[in-house]
């Protein structure tokens, strides 16, 4: 029997099938719009609202409450094979002995720890500008800041910071980065936790013009968040942008990705937290046509209301809230593979 039989025998059929894969709805967390997704191939599981990964073994040890031997047996019971997956049991510190041997017969030469990462340290000399709006030192960020479009409201909503001197860590956590006369702008999780940070120079010819918080492979990275999206998923549509500016420029409803690339666990975190059927629409920069059809494709999977904006060179900052969103009403494109073709002949036009 294959693995994905036996879900459908025991937690009802799927909804549809894409290459390789089949959607559930998720038997942990109950939700019903088909989140759980089961890669045919590898038996790998993820649940796109509760998160919850895994694979048959970890399966059967959560489904039916046993062990890891128990799993085993309960897999052998329904003929499904484990040597037809690649078992990794994800962060049971439980296991026996007994239990992790026989994993290890069945061709896995490690357990894999799920390792937590945490936020990147803050630099140092850093102080929020609600805080200190009579401080005359504050003033040149103040004014710069709503020469970018950005209201009181927002910097103090946001808890935009500004530096004049101070200094991180890089990465190898042995060197310094000098940072001068920035304004440093925050991501926050879920819970409204700090999960990372990112800075803007306001000088006219800076050393460092941006900066996003360097860190080594414990710490959360570019890779790892999505500016605003703790406030924009609760919103009746979301616009997908490249910076914070950007993504200010459209108040609430605006994320960004903070750069061209927009990594795998970015697009989990935005199908993960936006509704299937919000409208989603993908204003990246226009010189990054490749990035946005792949976003926009593998969206597309999950949420049926996928757009790209084609815009022209200047971004969402430089053309304002009005005019921006007058381009989204007018230029949306579905991201269907017809509308994709349709994007791409038209961008040839802004080059």
């Amino acid at each position: 029997m294959e693995f994905t039989d036996f879900l459908t025998s025991e937690i009802g059929r799927p909804k549809e099938n894409t290459i390789g894969e089949k959607r559930y709805c998720c038997p942990f967390c109950g939700e019903k719009k088909y989140k759980f997704y089961v890669h045919e191939e590898t038996g790998q599981y993820i649940c796109f609202k509760c998160e919850r990964v895994g694979n048959p073994l970890t399966f059967m040890k959560a489904y039916f409450n046993v062990s890891s031997k128990g799993a085993k047996d309960i897999l052998e019971g329904h003929d499904i094979e484990l040597d037809n997956f690649n078992i990794v049991d994800y962060g049971d510190d439980t296991l026996t002995t007994s239990e992790r041997l026989i994993l290890m017969m069945r061709g896995v030469d490690t357990i894999k720890k799920q390792v937590s990462i945490k936020p990147p340290e803050l630099p140092t000399g850093f102080k929020y500008l609600k805080d200190n709006v009579n401080n005359t030192e504050a003033k040149p960020f103040f004014d710069y800041l709503y020469s970018r479009g950005i209201t009181y409201n927002q910097i103090v909503n946001y808890n935009i910071g500004y530096i004049i001197e101070g200094w991180c860590w890089k990465a190898n956590k042995e060197e310094k980065i000098k940072l001068t006369n920035s304004v440093i702008f925050f991501t926050y999780d879920n819970e409204g936790k700090y999960q990372y940070w990112n800075t803007r120079s306001i000088e006219k010819n800076p050393y460092i013009k941006t900066l996003n918080a360097p860190g080594d492979e414990y710490d959360i990275g570019k890779k790892d968040i999505v500016f605003n999206l703790n406030i924009a998923k609760h919103q009746s549509f979301v616009i997908i942008t490249e910076g914070v500016f950007d993504a200010l420029t459209f108040g609430k409803y605006g994320v960004a990705t903070l750069g061209k690339h927009v990594s795998e666990e970015q697009i989990k975190l935005l199908k993960l937290n936006i509704d299937e059927e919000t409208p989603i629409f993908i204003f990246l920069d226009s010189d990054t046509i490749t990035q946005n059809v792949s976003l926009a494709s593998k969206l597309y999977t999950t949420h049926k209301n996928v757009f790209v904006v084609p815009h022209g060179k200047q971004d969402a900052n430089d053309l304002g809230v009005k005019k921006a969103i007058e381009i989204i009403k007018n230029n949306k494109i579905l991201a269907t593979p017809e509308g994709i073709s349709r994007y791409k002949l038209q961008q040839k036009f802004y080059k």
